[in-house]
């Protein structure tokens, strides 16, 4: 594993948390073992590829709770969707175009329980 660069590591696992919402992270590894052509887990591809989950986290990318490692932004879109709907005045009436309406902090956040 220290062959793969650690950017491609992260990007496969990144791509793989994306797929695998809610995977625990023996799952997780397994697959992006699976990957790069490894069929089991020794000890050098667990120690890299757990520095890459743990990365993915400690950066915020990704969050883990008891349903496992998901993307951040899909562990926000759950715990908003539990929320209470934003109302529809959140979104700017002189919203020019789709980029300003997405970079607004009113729909990107949620108020809620």
């Amino acid at each position: 594993m220290a062959a793969v660069f650690r950017a491609e590591r992260q990007l496969v696992l990144r791509s793989v948390v994306e797929e695998g919402r809610g995977a625990d992270r023996e799952d997780l590894l397994r697959k992006t073992a699976r990957f790069f052509g490894r069929a089991w887990l020794g000890a050098e591809i667990r120690e890299a590829l757990t520095v890459g989950i743990d990365g993915l986290i400690t950066t915020g990318e990704s969050i883990e709770s008891e349903g496992g490692l998901m993307p951040a932004e899909a562990f926000e879109l759950r715990r908003c969707s539990r929320s209470a709907p934003a109302p529809e005045a959140a979104v700017p009436a002189s919203a020019s175009s789709t980029a300003s309406v997405l970079n607004t902090p009113a729909l990107t956040t949620c108020r809620g329980p």
